[in-house]
């Protein structure tokens, strides 16, 4: 069970990290050498990288550094969990807004269950 101290760990930590939302991202270029990564602009659309695995914009996506909140695929050298890395880009991206929602809801949750215990 998550105690209010907890939750109230989690919710400081997600209130400390970059604004959001977040967004998945993939480019296959010169620069980027085929990187997935979050970050907080919106890009052009997802569609299916050529290699066949992962996401991707075509290549046509300029990254910002400054915009960068993760990166979850870098091949050269290839740092990320080989067969994972197009969920962890999704799960990262969501958790920005998940996390606070879900917090939240928690919340709510715990005060109805607190009220109908009085």
């Amino acid at each position: 069970m998550i105690d209010d101290n907890e939750l109230e760990e989690i919710n400081l930590r997600a209130s400390r990290a970059t604004p959001g939302p977040w967004f998945g991202h993939a480019t296959d270029d010169v620069e980027a050498s085929n990187a997935l990564y979050v970050s907080t602009t919106p890009g052009p659309g997802i569609t299916v990288h050529d290699n066949r695995r992962g996401l991707s914009d075509g290549g046509r996506n300029q990254v910002d550094p400054s915009t960068v909140v993760a990166i979850t695929l870098l091949q050269g050298p290839c740092l990320c969990r080989p067969d994972e890395f197009d969920e962890n880009t999704e799960f990262i991206a969501h958790a920005r807004s998940d996390i606070p929602r879900l917090i939240e809801e928690i919340k709510r949750l715990k005060s109805i269950i607190t009220n109908q215990a009085k």
